[in-house]
């Protein structure tokens, strides 16, 4: 991946992430911001700033060159993330996690449309499903481009993370 594309790799995420980001600001309890925008070449290690604990929620994409996305948050911040969109706390575990499969939905889908519009492709995304992050395991020679962005709620502050996981027939197009 040559800097021209992960320049404009970058700025497709960050841009399909702030509109985003500004909607759920505007209809949820939580206030969403982008932090930063970056692109990583093909085999270049990923590690998730959420750390040890962390969690995600995926979501593939079917293409002849297939890509999987994830939403990254620490485990001990689930209940913000949840609090941040849904107007009233969720009250049982299973509407926090929709809350959450929700959230990935939303951001997760914004970065896969950009992305296939630039390129002129479509495809229907999985479903997404939540697992510890422990479990991912990018295709091996991917390139990434990831958005981390915050979180914040009656004055505390959730950071989590979105990546794409391109492989090298992928990033061609761009």
């Amino acid at each position: 991946m040559n800097p021209a594309t992960q320049e404009k790799l970058s700025q497709l995420a960050r841009s399909a992430l702030e509109a985003c980001l500004g909607r759920l600001s505007a209809v949820t309890p939580g206030s969403w911001s982008v932090e930063s925008a970056r692109a990583l070449p093909p085999g270049s290690p990923f590690i998730p700033a959420a750390g040890q604990g962390a969690e995600a929620v995926v979501m593939g994409v079917a293409l002849p060159a297939a890509f999987s996305t994830v939403l990254l948050f620490a485990a001990a911040d689930a209940p913000l993330l949840a609090a941040a969109f849904s107007p009233a706390p969720p009250a049982a575990v299973s509407e926090g996690e929709t809350a959450l499969l929700e959230i990935g939905n939303i951001t997760l889908n914004a970065l896969v449309n950009t992305l296939l519009r630039a390129i002129r492709r479509s495809s229907i995304p999985s479903v997404p499903v939540r697992l510890p992050a422990v479990d991912l395991k990018p295709q091996p020679g991917c390139g990434a481009v990831i958005v981390s962005f915050t979180v914040t709620l009656e004055g505390r502050t959730s950071r989590a993370e979105i990546a794409a996981f391109l492989p090298p027939a992928l990033i061609a197009a761009f």
